[in-house]
């Protein structure tokens, strides 16, 4: 929770900037009271607490039903897992492996560096493997994976990700603070107020089945 010079209490669901005083942003907060807060801190002229909050959202306003309370534990975030593409990568794991870089193909679907620096990685759809195999043999000789997916284009989920927050404004979502393309899993992932069912069935029906919302605020009812 912050409020600032410019703008009254906001419930900070993006990202929060750690300077001093933090930055950040959010709905406003309707029926906030800093007295009841401990553990606030206050630097020109702007006070901030982490806090656990509960009420109502109506897509712009989170009002107040119950007192904050403590911060709880948080949920450890899972490990993306950039293993190889393939059991049985080729190539000389000895020989001099040039350069890391993505192939420039229509098809391409996602490419990764392997967490040991070993392996390259690449997916791409259906048919596309031989001509890519080649591009890449060009400036690149060290292990290799290239696996055919049928899923969406890299292109087509960045231009994808590219349009979620004009046209995510005014719906159910209660706001987009971050959008990134999950090649490997061939969705855009949104993270925005609220995925409860409404919003989920919003984006279903915009979006298509491409888009995995990741809210901020957790349903209780």
């Amino acid at each position: 929770m912050l409020e600032s010079p410019t703008h009254g209490p906001q419930l900070c669901l993006g990202v929060v900037n750690d300077s001093l005083p933090p930055q950040c942003g959010g709905p406003h907060v309707k029926g906030w009271d800093w007295d009841a807060v401990a553990d606030k801190e206050s630097r020109n002229g702007t006070t901030w607490a982490e806090v656990t909050v509960v009420g109502t959202f109506d897509g712009a306003t989170f009002t107040l039903t119950e007192p904050p309370g403590a911060v709880g534990k948080r949920p450890a975030g899972e490990s993306p897992d950039f293993s190889p593409a393939c059991s049985e990568p080729e190539g000389d794991p000895t020989a001099d492996r040039g350069t890391f870089r993505e192939p420039q193909h229509p098809d391409l679907v996602a490419a990764w560096v392997s967490n040991d620096q070993k392996t390259f990685s690449v997916l791409v759809r259906p048919g596309a493997a031989e001509a890519v195999r080649k591009e890449i043999r060009t400036y690149f000789s060290g292990l290799l994976c290239v696996v055919e997916r049928d899923l969406p284009a890299q292109a087509t989920l960045r231009a994808l990700q590219a349009r979620i927050f004009d046209e995510s404004k005014g719906s159910p979502l209660g706001g987009v603070f971050g959008a990134y393309s999950d090649g490997r899993r061939g969705v855009v992932v949104v993270q925005c107020a609220l995925a409860d069912d409404v919003s989920k069935a919003w984006a279903a029906e915009h979006w298509g089945e491409t888009v995995e919302l990741h809210g901020a605020l957790t349903p209780i009812k």
